[in-house]
């Protein structure tokens, strides 16, 4: 690219501006390559750093919550991880609260967190626990509220927190593979337009330094 960035100025060709864009570009990562490099550094220890900081970590995991279908993966994936460990806590007999808590801990979301911490001084207040899933029915699916009054009621709490397992972790397995899907093409199309732009931004001035030297 700077050969041909040299050629174009020694013919006097005026550069399109999708030209002085790539030709620009090539400058910059030829010889600003370490501001690229330090940038993406910063950007990654940002993240890590922020996930190790409470309010940080807050933060990001509110905003993940607002990423269209990232979220509905991340509300599935914490609703598929807390009935599972209540289920199998449950069945081992160990007391909802203790089991609350003790689930809270595995969750990586603060928000799914909060509901089961908050969930467990509810329930040791005397509330049950449908009604701590309904209370705070913004976080978790209405359907894990309906499963577990069901399980209250038949007295199969356990078995009941086992199937929504299932049925939640084979639904994050479809949205994942379907995720997948999308995304291939969307990348094959998004590299697709970059490569035609660069070369449209290349082969234009070449064609007119040609017309020229004719």
């Amino acid at each position: 690219m700077p050969k041909l960035a040299d050629s174009f100025r020694e013919l006097g060709i005026t550069l399109p501006a999708s030209t002085r864009f790539v030709i620009g570009l090539a400058d910059f990562f030829l010889h600003q390559w370490y501001i690229v490099i330090l940038g993406i550094a910063g950007i990654v220890f940002a993240i890590f750093s922020a996930r190790r900081n409470a309010r940080g970590k807050r933060i990001l995991d509110t905003l993940v919550l607002r990423v269209p279908f990232l979220s509905e993966i991340i509300v599935k994936t914490n609703a598929a991880f807390t009935v599972r460990i209540l289920g199998s806590l449950i069945a081992a007999g160990v007391p909802i609260v203790r089991a609350l808590e003790i689930t809270a801990h595995v969750l990586s979301n603060v928000h799914f967190q909060d509901v089961l911490f908050k969930g467990a001084e509810d329930v040791k207040k005397g509330a049950k626990l449908s009604q701590v899933f309904r209370q705070y029915g913004h976080v978790y699916p209405f359907v894990v509220t309906q499963m577990v009054e069901v399980g209250e009621e038949t007295g199969k709490t356990a078995d009941v927190f086992s199937k929504l397992a299932d049925f939640y972790e084979a639904e994050v397995g479809a949205m994942t593979k379907n995720l997948a899907s999308v995304i291939e093409p969307v990348l094959m199309l998004i590299i697709g337009g970059v490569v035609g732009f660069f070369a449209i931004a290349i082969i234009t001035p070449m064609y007119s330094m040609v017309q020229s030297v004719q």
